[in-house]
């Protein structure tokens, strides 16, 4: 893997983020902001290997076409949804209600600034579930990483 400038900048954030927060919670969002894209990307590699009969698997292109997201969705991550994470709890509010809510709303505004032209409904439903299963890993994070200290 080629080390490239949107590396660094993740690196910078990550060694800012680890100074002012809990190792906990950088360890959790880091794990989770690079994880779950690859393996998002990948299994969804997979199953069109599975499904359509033309496309053949490369283990190497999947591999690099789950990292680009994974990389750059992990400075989003970072720079959105860790400030929001200490937002939402220094509410009141469950934060295992309303953290995966506003990072729903988060990652839909996300989408939506990105995709230029409408998108589908499937992409809409994609992305609540893989926002919603996103901020739950978080949490679930977290709470182990809490448990180990």
């Amino acid at each position: 893997m080629v080390f490239e400038k949107k590396h660094l900048g993740l690196l910078i954030i990550i060694a800012l983020v680890a100074i002012f927060s809990e190792w906990q919670v950088t360890a959790a969002f880091f794990i989770a902001s690079t994880v779950m894209p690859f393996l998002f990307i990948f299994l969804s590699d997979i199953f069109r290997a599975l499904f359509k009969k033309k496309y053949k698997f490369k283990f190497r292109e999947a591999c690099k076409q789950g990292w680009k997201p994974g990389s750059s969705f992990g400075i989003v991550a970072f720079i959105f949804l860790l400030p929001l994470y200490y937002a939402v709890s220094a509410f009141e509010y469950s934060i295992v209600f309303s953290f995966p809510i506003a990072t729903t709303i988060i990652m839909l505004s996300s989408v939506k600034i990105a995709v230029k032209k409408s998108f589908g409904f499937i992409i809409f439903i994609i992305s609540i579930l893989f926002s919603i299963s996103h901020s739950l890993l978080i949490l679930w994070l977290i709470s182990f990483f809490n448990s180990l200290v």
